[in-house]
């Protein structure tokens, strides 16, 4: 994980990255969708039925993953995901 060491507002995106996904995973397993029909319209979707799908069953992680583009846009900064969803 790559959040530059002095940019209070990266560590915040970030745990809010894991948060939300924490989050919006217990939702959706939580729920009474069947996986077999969930499972199939993720296999099957074109890219725009793909981000419906997302915001769908991610809707805090949209969000989340929103205000890390706009601060790495408007910062420079780079905050990168890899081995987010175990941060802290």
């Amino acid at each position: 994980m790559s959040v530059p060491e002095k940019c209070a507002e990266c560590s915040a995106i970030l745990r809010e990255l894991a948060e939300s996904w924490r989050t919006d995973t217990e939702q959706m397993r939580a729920s009474s969708a069947d996986p077999v029909e969930l499972r199939n319209e993720w296999l099957f979707s074109d890219d725009y039925q793909m981000r419906e799908l997302y915001q769908k069953h991610y809707p805090k992680l949209m969000v989340a993953r929103r205000k890390k583009t706009e601060h790495e846009i408007l910062t420079g900064h780079q905050i990168i995901l890899n081995g987010w969803r175990g941060a802290r």
